[in-house]
């Protein structure tokens, strides 16, 4: 079995293996690896070449592989042979991350073993490694531009060039939007350093690379922190906020659904662990009942989120450089609708909802708690940066993050200080749509209270509103049954919900000819009891019958 990478570093003799140069064109062990590879000369000389270098030390970089294969070869010759093994996907460039930009080349590691063990079968199909060919090679031209291995005219005229006949949907898609030379450029770079590190492009990134002067660069930055580039208003792009000033560039959906048309949905990033998604199409239509004092607060928040609406209040915030995100606080007794209103608010408003599972953000090791916590909103600015699809983000149970501080000295409390911190910067520059949930509102610390936009508390059903909650859950119960049971208890939406599942059940395995009204007192009797005069936080809403 013939190892390439041993046989074009080393020159046999009868009796000893020594190091030699590279091997020439016209050498017997050149000529039998072109056939093994199945390649063109030029392409298999620079493979050759690579293997060569692999065997003298660990790393490779393009230059010195490219300055060795010039030497047998034409460098223009090289360089597209190079290009090309790129796109191949044969060769897979590495930025060195030490104190050079040069960049590091290994191969890939089913051709590796493939030259190892001299196997062909094992060598990468050519069919499938070109089905991104043209943007494969735009990705590497970018990383070329991007280390400073070919100029920006150079690009510029690359970009021009692909764009005067666009093939593929996404360029075809781009040049309906009838961008400038250079915008098209700054697009196409954007993206492909996107997709080849999958990592946010920082605004200095972009501002270094496509400004001439200081004045050019103002003026583009000034833009794309204001959205006003053509990038940002054509939906090409999105802005997200960083530390310092810094904006990072995302692709949207819809730009990365032209790239990557045969996926049926495209995310920046992945779902996060400690947020379930609901989908409003999953959500049940139920009727709004509430107090009657509460139903026009509750009628302002469905038209807040309707999507014009958040839209329009977006923009007028933006003009007057304030945060255009919409925050609630639902405080109230349990069982009285909070959670439910959320998801009735998402399906009338057609916006998704993704719930905060505190567990997920747990973890034992020092700092990696706090990190889950910011990743969280890092994950949502993702997500809500289009205002008619904008999710709604719900912390149900919400008193466990945002209750008072601690003055405790121990990690736990430490802990707890930070996480409270990042919350309330978060807060303070919240640009999406957010609910907490709480039963406890007075453990709440004042300088969160002061974040939420909204304070809605939610009482227990009066006279009126439990007749009507009587007429959604029973209408077999007569008007005057109801009356006179809506005036003898007092009880919230989830515990007439709980009793109706017992109703249901006792009726299928125990008496299917049992009484609703006599189940109901029967039921509601067994709940009065002294310890439910006792809700931390809330004035004494039960009395006893």
């Amino acid at each position: 079995m013939r190892n390439w990478f041993k046989e074009l570093s080393v020159e046999k003799t009868e009796r000893v293996e020594k190091k030699t140069n590279c091997p020439t064109l016209e050498s017997e062990v050149f000529i039998e690896f072109a056939a093994f590879l199945g390649l063109s000369v030029e392409l298999s000389f620079v493979m050759c070449c690579y293997c060569h270098l692999s065997s003298k030390h660990k790393i490779v970089s393009s230059s010195e592989l490219i300055n060795l294969a010039s030497k047998q070869l034409i460098s223009k010759d090289v360089e597209l042979a190079y290009e090309d093994l790129l796109c191949m996907g044969w060769l897979i460039n590495k930025y060195d991350r030490g104190n050079s930009l040069d960049e590091q080349i290994v191969l890939n590691k089913t051709l590796e073993l493939a030259i190892k063990k001299s196997n062909a079968d094992l060598l990468p199909r050519l069919v499938e490694n070109y089905k991104y060919k043209g943007l494969k090679q735009l990705i590497i031209k970018a990383c070329f531009l991007r280390t400073n291995e070919i100029s920006k005219q150079e690009w510029l005229d690359y970009t021009t060039k692909i764009m005067l006949k666009p093939r593929t949907t996404y360029l075809i898609y781009l040049k309906s939007k009838r961008l400038s030379k250079l915008d098209n450029a700054l697009v196409l770079f954007a993206t492909s350093i996107y997709i080849h590190e999958r990592i946010n492009n920082c605004s200095s990134t972009i501002l270094s690379t496509f400004s001439v002067d200081s004045i050019s660069r103002f003026k583009l930055n000034a833009e794309l922190h204001s959205n006003q580039h053509k990038i940002i208003t054509h939906k090409l792009f999105f802005n997200e906020e960083r530390q310092f000033g810094e904006i990072a560039l995302l692709p949207t959906k819809e730009w990365l659904k032209a790239i990557f048309p045969e996926l049926k949905v495209v995310n920046a990033i992945v779902n996060h662990p400690a947020l379930t998604r609901i989908n409003y199409t999953s959500i049940h239509e139920k009727p709004l009942l509430f107090n009657s004092n509460k139903l026009n607060d509750i009628l302002l928040f469905e038209k807040l989120l309707q999507p014009k609406q958040f839209k329009n209040y977006r923009l007028k915030a933006l003009e007057m450089k304030e945060m255009g995100g919409l925050t609630f606080l639902f405080s109230g007794v349990p069982g009285t609708g909070k959670t439910e209103l959320c998801k009735q608010l998402a399906l009338k408003t057609h916006r998704d909802v993704l719930l905060f599972n505190v567990s997920e953000t747990k973890n034992k090791f020092y700092g990696e708690t706090e990190k889950n916590v910011k990743s969280i909103f890092d994950y949502y600015r993702t997500l809500s940066h289009d205002p008619d699809n904008c999710p709604i983000i719900v912390f149900n149970e919400a008193d466990s993050l945002f209750s008072k501080r601690s003055e405790g000295d121990n990690y736990s409390s430490q802990t707890e200080n930070t996480i409270q911190t990042i919350l309330l910067n978060e807060l303070e520059n919240f640009n999406g749509i957010l609910i907490a949930t709480t039963n406890l509102p007075d453990s709440f610390d004042e300088a969160f209270k002061r974040r939420f936009l909204f304070q809605f508390s939610f009482d227990l059903p009066d006279l009126e509103t439990r007749k009507l909650l009587l007429t959604n859950y029973f209408p077999e119960i007569s008007s005057e049954q109801k009356c006179l049971l809506a005036e003898k208890y007092i009880f919230s939406a989830a515990e007439l919900q709980n009793f109706r599942k017992h109703l249901l059940l006792k009726i299928s395995l125990i008496n299917p000819q049992c009484n609703t009204v006599v189940e109901f007192e029967n039921y509601f009797m067994g709940l009065i009891s002294p310890k439910r005069n006792v809700v931390k936080g809330f004035k004494n809403y039960y009395t006893i019958i």
